[in-house]
């Protein structure tokens, strides 16, 4: 998935995150805070076909590098549903997100591809934004 022949099949977060009413979210260090009391949109974007659509978005928690083995690592998927325009990802928080810790987490959009040949088919992940998780 790192392939440079790939890039443009890669999704990217296009803009701010916004609230469910369309207000850019609260940030903190710069980064977006996510409250968990609501949902949020991403807006997506990307140089590839329609027919290729942003079907999943994930939460991952910055790794420690204080151990060699991570307990506190954390991943949760989250609950998409790409509006009609194909420009927002609208998300909402699963049952999981309640043992979700507060703080910094990376976000990921993945997009389906199958890129043919000998390569299967792959989630293909955007660039990480880092938001706040409260």
């Amino acid at each position: 998935y790192l392939s440079p022949s790939l890039a443009p099949f890669r999704p990217r977060i296009a803009g701010d995150l916004l609230d469910a009413s369309g207000v850019a979210l609260p940030t903190q260090d710069g980064q977006a805070v996510l409250s968990r009391s609501g949902g949020f949109s991403v807006p997506v974007g990307s140089d590839e076909p329609a027919d290729r659509p942003f079907h999943r978005a994930v939460l991952i928690g910055l790794p420690s590098v204080t151990h060699q083995v991570d307990m506190n690592q954390s991943y949760l998927e989250l609950d998409v549903d790409l509006d009609g325009g194909g420009g927002q990802l609208s998300v909402a928080w699963p049952e999981a997100a309640a043992s979700l810790a507060p703080g910094p987490y990376m976000l990921f959009v993945l997009s389906g591809i199958d890129p043919g040949g000998e390569v299967p088919a792959l989630d293909l992940p955007s660039v990480a934004r880092t938001v706040w998780v409260r």
